[in-house]
């Protein structure tokens, strides 16, 4: 399944959750390096990926106007920062609350960078790759 542990189910998920559009997503946390809090106006991360280029979707903000700048561990060919609004939440999923996909529902989804789905208090959400 990627980035999280489904082969134990001993071991446990922890991700970083935020919302988008009213639909809760989530990244492994352990790719994270630091959480960056933005003030109004700040464009110093001219060069992040805004949460919605993640997603495939077009970006709908000016990138000053994001609340976090999530950083990510470097890895080849992958965008260091992505741009969200929160507010953000550090869970903590066992592996039997993490699904794939099924195919169909895949070639379907109108989100590009899912890899399954989480459920976590009751509800079900997209886990990311970076």
């Amino acid at each position: 399944m990627g980035d999280f542990p489904t082969d134990d189910m001993d071991k446990k998920a922890r991700l970083l959750t935020f919302f988008y559009e009213g639909a809760r997503f989530g990244f492994d946390a352990s790719h994270l390096s630091s959480i960056e809090p933005l003030e109004e106006g700040d464009d110093n991360l001219k060069e992040a990926t805004t949460i919605e280029a993640h997603l495939g979707l077009a970006t709908s903000l000016d990138k000053q106007h994001y609340r976090y700048a999530l950083h990510f561990k470097k890895q080849a060919n992958v965008q260091s920062e992505i741009l969200v609004n929160g507010p953000i939440e550090l869970v903590e999923l066992s592996a039997d609350s993490i699904y794939a996909l099924p195919r169909l529902i895949h070639s379907r989804l109108l989100y590009a960078n899912v890899l399954a789905l989480g459920e976590w208090d009751g509800a079900f959400f997209f886990l990311l790759r970076i």
